[in-house]
């Protein structure tokens, strides 16, 4: 048994590799994608919304909740690890035959004959994602962030060159097809070089009950979940056009890169963590509130400084040609918010074995964005993503009140850990928004916006006695550290 002072050390180690892993990833292909928004042209963006709608929703039910189960599960053999494998590309191959059937259908819906070959290849995806789900939760279990770092650092520079070579050569839509086929297919390579993790042939239908007996309720939440997303692109590419799609789902993909890097890194790092302590629930709520406190301290400042930047940013970054996507990446900030304040939430109910509250939570949400979807999409795409604001508002609200039925995270204790982060943010915006106006060029304007944002956040945090703020200088300054670790989790 590993003591409390080595479980801090190896959980903040474990955080910080995946941080470094996702600001990797995540920057490398934010990169990518500028590089092929300047070259293509958004129509081609539009259809390839339309293909990963269709094919994420897909893995969900080839990857089947099987990532929480490897890293929930107390007893995990080589023999459950086969098993899965097995079992999900078995999954992935009847989905492939499903959707290759499918393709002609799907292309003439949307009227773009390029989308029946263009599905049937990027489908093969599924049989990637299922391995490398599997592989990936395997590391994670074990805490082996360096080695996800690892293979990130090599699959996404390497598949971003071909993708960008194919686009300057003019092979439009596929040359993101191929981008996002070469990324997964290195990953899934690299991590079969690990003879450690290499899973065998060995199979147990009593395995695999008892393991998708846990995984099926974060199936069926995982399928409701992306079911809202899925509808929705399908419904705006069916109503609008592919160039107003592409305004949309850049700015909706791109307002989630903004936040990722922080959110994933903490929700890999967490369930771990909070799998470890699922018998102490002062524990577990004392860890919840400073992780929810931290997420939106580091989130909140970066979500307002975009939203507050969004024309000078997307001037700078993707040419005036994408600047129809300016209010949407605004909007779908406040969206990405109201996420970061619950998501830790989410990660306790999944240690603590209560997947079927996130059942419950995701079939509400589902059905508070298809209303709003029905009452907005014929107003205006504008008025679409505020219903998508909307709906998250209110689902987040539900999930915050059945956190304090469930583990005591009061609704007064969160809207402590939140209102400073969230006061530092509104001031920012402000001074960040302001500065908008500046008569210089763009780029340098967009400068001047970073640091008066960065310089605004820090003087509140200092004014207002942050306590977050006091946390992160002592982890750089290594100065009383191991008494702020003991106030990270007490």
């Amino acid at each position: 048994m590993i003591n409390q002072n080595m479980n801090r050390k190896i959980i903040l180690h474990s955080f910080a590799w995946k941080m470094l892993e996702r600001a990797v990833t995540l920057g490398s292909g934010l990169a990518v994608q500028i590089i092929l928004a300047r070259i293509l042209m958004p129509q081609d963006f539009g259809s390839l919304a339309i293909l990963v709608a269709v094919i994420n929703y897909a893995s969900v039910f080839v990857q089947g909740g099987l990532s929480a189960a490897v890293v929930q599960k107390k007893e995990l053999d080589k023999t459950d690890i086969s098993t899965l494998m097995i079992l999900s590309q078995g999954i992935a191959l009847i989905f492939y035959i499903l959707l290759y059937m499918l393709a002609p259908v799907i292309s003439r819906y949307y009227g773009l004959p390029i989308l029946v070959s263009a599905l049937r290849v990027m489908s093969l995806m599924l049989f990637l994602q299922a391995y490398n789900a599997v592989q990936t939760a395997l590391y994670i279990r074990d805490m082996q962030f360096q080695k996800i770092f690892l293979r990130s650092v090599i699959a996404g520079p390497v598949s971003g060159a071909i993708g960008i070579l194919l686009a300057w050569r003019g092979f439009g839509l596929w040359s993101l097809v191929i981008y996002q086929l070469c990324n997964t297919g290195l990953l899934v390579m690299m991590m079969w070089i690990d003879l450690k993790y290499r899973p065998g042939f060995a199979f147990s239908w009593k395995k695999a009950k008892a393991i998708y007996s846990f995984s099926g309720k974060i199936l069926c939440s995982n399928l409701v979940s992306g079911l809202g997303d899925t509808i929705r692109t399908m419904a705006i590419g069916k109503t609008y056009t592919s160039a107003q799609l592409a305004y949309y789902d850049k700015a909706y993909t791109y307002s989630l890169y903004s936040v990722q890097i922080i959110n994933a890194s903490a929700g890999g790092v967490l369930l771990p963590a909070f799998s470890a302590k699922q018998e102490a629930q002062s524990a577990i709520k004392a860890m919840a509130r400073r992780s929810v406190s931290l997420l939106a301290y580091f989130v909140f400042p970066v979500l307002a400084g975009i939203a507050a930047s969004a024309e000078s940013l997307v001037k700078v970054l993707l040419t005036e040609k994408w600047l129809p996507c300016v209010p949407y990446l605004m909007i779908f900030c406040v969206l990405r918010a109201f996420g970061t304040a619950v998501i830790t939430d989410k990660q306790v109910y999944t240690a603590l074995g209560r997947s079927d509250i996130l059942l419950y939570f995701e079939i509400g949400s589902l059905a508070l964005n298809l209303m709003f979807l029905c009452f907005s999409i014929r107003i205006g795409l504008m008025a679409a993503a505020a219903g998508a604001v909307f709906a998250e508002f209110f689902a987040s609200l539900i999930l915050v009140f059945v956190s304090s039925r469930l583990y005591g995270y009061s609704i007064r204790e969160r809207f402590e850990d939140l209102i400073h982060p969230l006061a530092g943010s509104a001031v920012l915006f402000a001074a960040v928004y302001a500065a908008g106006s500046l008569p210089v060029q763009e780029w340098i304007k967009l400068g001047l916006q970073g640091c008066i944002g960065v310089t605004v956040y820090a003087v509140c945090s200092i004014a207002g006695k942050d306590k977050n703020f006091t946390y992160v200088c002592a982890v750089l300054k290594k100065k009383n550290l191991h008494k702020q670790q003991e106030a990270f989790y007490d």
